[in-house]
């Protein structure tokens, strides 16, 4: 996929309406107590995230195709393409440019994703300007205004 066409995919995908509508019912519940950890190694970085039984969370929007690791648990992926797959661990899933994805945990989960970093960047903000497509929910956002105070 060109850079052009991942830039388009990830622009339809984060103007997806059943997404922004999840996650805007998302961001008005309990925050989850998730945890990441970062790692590197010479051209690569590494993202471990565990998340808790029970939880649903939705995924950044990422410009490049990457492995997904399930180390440990059970969770159910819904895709934007409009299916729920179920994965146990231990699980590898490629996960390819442009996906957002909204996932549930059965149980406690880890999991693992893997970017390359030919710079050896290890400023996590710098990495994510450049493997993640930046976008705002604007239903978020239109919430987070409706709360200030005029």
């Amino acid at each position: 996929m060109t850079d052009l066409a991942v830039l388009d995919r990830c622009t339809q995908v984060a103007n997806d309406q059943r997404f922004n509508e999840f996650e805007s019912v998302l961001a008005e519940g309990i925050p989850l107590e998730s945890k990441v950890y970062h790692r590197f190694t010479p051209g690569l970085y590494i993202r471990e995230c565990h998340l808790v039984a029970g939880g649903l969370y939705t995924t950044k929007i990422h410009k490049t195709e990457h492995p997904l690791m399930i180390l440990s648990g059970v969770l159910g992926i819904w895709t934007d393409d409009g299916g729920i797959v179920y994965y146990k661990s231990p699980s590898v899933i490629i996960t390819p440019a442009g996906t957002r994805r909204a996932l549930y945990c059965f149980e406690d989960c880890v999991g693992v994703t893997c970017h390359v970093n030919p710079s050896n960047e290890t400023d996590v903000e710098k990495i994510e300007r450049d493997i993640i497509f930046t976008c705002e929910n604007p239903l978020i956002a239109q919430k987070l205004q409706m709360e200030l105070p005029i």
